[in-house]
């Protein structure tokens, strides 16, 4: 007789993973989410969608289209960029679910003053899309690398989330969040 799941394996036995390598695999993979939720709702059960998603998590949008941003085709990079995210807004209003970008951050550097090459870095970052990407974000959260907590001898670890940027939310809120084997909570 099989063992009963415990509620972190019942959790991931819902989780599915699909990969995409560049932004045209992604395109078929948020279309083919579209289409199977389309299904169930039809009443039909398609094969590789064992339920409705809950959540969509795209990590990492910056490793995607920074191929199809560079060189000679920067235009068609941009365009794609901004297809990308009307697209993820279709998913989010067709399955009624929450989208999730990651996003990396690169410094955020001043210009040569002799025209040449790039300048010192100013201190802070900037997300690695840029302000290309900024019209299609509705909220963005900065999460702060996590620090032992204080007092605290489990391994637990606490984190900072700030708003930066949001259409609904104040922005500058901050919360910090205690990261321990059980999950994410508030700290005591």
């Amino acid at each position: 007789m099989p063992y009963p799941l415990s509620r972190s394996e019942e959790a991931l036995s819902r989780v599915v993973l699909c990969k995409a390598h560049d932004v045209f695999e992604l395109w078929e993979r948020l279309q083919g989410l579209v289409d199977d939720a389309a299904a169930l709702m039809c009443g039909e059960t398609p094969e590789c969608l064992p339920g409705r998603p809950s959540l969509v998590i795209i990590d990492s949008i910056g490793a995607l289209l920074q191929p199809a941003l560079g060189g000679r085709s920067a235009v068609q990079g941009t365009a794609m960029a901004l297809h990308v995210g009307k697209m993820l807004l279709h998913v989010a209003d067709a399955l009624g679910v929450a989208v999730v970008v990651t996003n990396h951050t690169v410094p955020q550097r001043t210009r040569a003053r002799d025209g040449g090459g790039m300048g010192e870095d100013r201190g802070s970052d900037r997300p690695a899309l840029g302000d290309m990407w900024r019209s299609q974000v509705h909220v963005r959260v900065e999460l702060s690398p996590p620090e032992p907590a204080p007092g605290s001898d489990a391994g637990n670890r606490l984190a900072k989330a700030r708003v930066t940027q949001a259409t609904v939310l104040e922005v500058g809120g901050e919360v910090t969040l205690l990261l321990s084997g059980a999950g994410v909570g508030h700290p005591a």
